[in-house]
């Protein structure tokens, strides 16, 4: 299932490697897309994997503000 995160903090192009480098450092998740403000992921259990995934970005500096079923 695909879920769109927004995401705080994000303002370059720094910013969405830093995020795409985190998301895809997890081997239970997708990444497709990370853009400013926002990155969609496909993972078939999100609820398992969603407290270390707020974990993983705001200990890199891009807290997980909101996040929708995509």
């Amino acid at each position: 299932m695909k879920h769109e995160l927004t995401l705080e903090g994000m303002s370059c192009g720094h910013c969405v490697m830093a995020v795409r480098e985190a998301l895809e450092s997890r081997n239970d998740l997708s990444v497709e897309s990370v853009e400013i403000g926002k990155a969609i992921i496909q993972t078939p259990n999100f609820a398992g994997i969603e407290a270390g995934l707020r974990a993983l970005l705001a200990e890199e500096g891009y807290p997980i503000i909101a996040v929708k079923a995509a």
